[in-house]
């Protein structure tokens, strides 16, 4: 008769750690065989069995780690992942809302590299959103590949959020800049082959439909609606001339990146040599930056009388 005697420490090593996931790995009785010689030339060893069970760990399962909920779930990882990464395992949303992390109970960096047979609790906010930063290799946030997938599409899904309000904004513009009384965005939209009003308007917020052709499909497409009865359609409201420095006769251009029309807030920029002054909306992102690499260059313009 063989009789094994263990303790408990042993017996939840052998329940719940790294030997209940020994049927998901791939070469099963290979690792069985290779543990058998593993253990028995432990038995000859002088050294403590706390020390057997180290190597064993990083011997045979130096590519996974297995570490443990609260709860006492086990979560399978790939070897130096972070509590970051044991958050997304857990759930997307306590990802998402990670904001700390306790192995063992005492509070580590969400950098810190796990090891099998740790317990990590994550600490979340209510309402919170992963960082662009936790997918900078360098920073070390996050090493499993299903982990960082999620937070490339958070940060996707929230990008083309901010690409549909740019794009509402180009169309607003060029609405008021051709004079169009209506806008059918979703026969607009067709005629750029696409299915939805919500694409169209994100590829103008990235910037793939440029203002030329949108202006092109507006008057194509949108004409204006026919006057009413003894009533005459309203021109366009034409350009008038822009003033730097209160000066007309100098060579200005639209700025490509905003578009500005008349009545909008605007700013200057002295471009390179012979190519002008560039004409930005005051808010425009591209002329902040430049103003705040080079401020000398940086001009007041303003929208002179419109022609009548």
């Amino acid at each position: 008769m063989e009789v094994q005697i263990r303790t408990l420490a042993m017996h939840r090593h052998a329940e719940l750690g790294v030997a209940a996931h020994w049927q998901y790995k791939e070469g099963l009785q290979r690792r069985i065989a290779w543990s058998r010689g593993f253990l028995a030339s432990g038995e000859r060893s002088t050294t403590g069995g706390s020390d057997l069970i180290e190597r064993f760990k990083q011997a045979a399962f130096n590519d996974r780690i297995y570490v443990l909920t609260p709860q006492g779930h086990i979560i399978d990882l790939p070897a130096e992942a972070t509590p970051l990464d044991f958050a997304y395992a857990v759930h997307t949303q306590v990802g998402h809302r990670c904001r700390g992390a306790k192995v063992d109970g005492a509070m580590v960096s969400l950098t810190k590299t796990l090891a099998s047979g740790q317990q990590v609790e994550i600490l979340t906010a209510r309402e919170g959103h992963p960082s662009r930063d936790w997918l900078n290799p360098n920073l070390g946030y996050l090493k499993s590949a299903s982990a960082r997938a999620k937070v490339r599409r958070w940060l996707k899904q929230q990008d083309h959020e901010a690409h549909v309000a740019q794009g509402r904004a180009v169309l607003e513009r060029e609405h008021r800049r051709l004079g169009i009384s209506e806008i059918n965005i979703a026969e607009l939209a067709k005629r750029f082959e696409m299915r939805r009003a919500e694409d169209l308007l994100a590829a103008l917020g990235r910037g793939d439909i440029s203002a030329a052709r949108l202006s092109q499909a507006l008057g194509i497409e949108l004409p204006p609606a026919a006057p009413r009865t003894g009533a005459s359609l309203p021109a366009p409201p034409a350009r008038g001339s822009l003033l730097v420095h209160g000066n007309s006769n100098v060579l200005t251009r639209i700025a490509g990146c905003c578009r500005p029309v008349p009545g909008d807030p605007i700013g200057g920029y002295v471009t390179a040599q012979g190519g002008g002054i560039s004409i930005h909306h005051r808010d425009c992102p591209n002329l902040e930056q430049l103003a705040a690499l080079r401020p000398q260059k940086v001009v007041p313009v303003s929208w002179g009388e419109t022609s009548a």
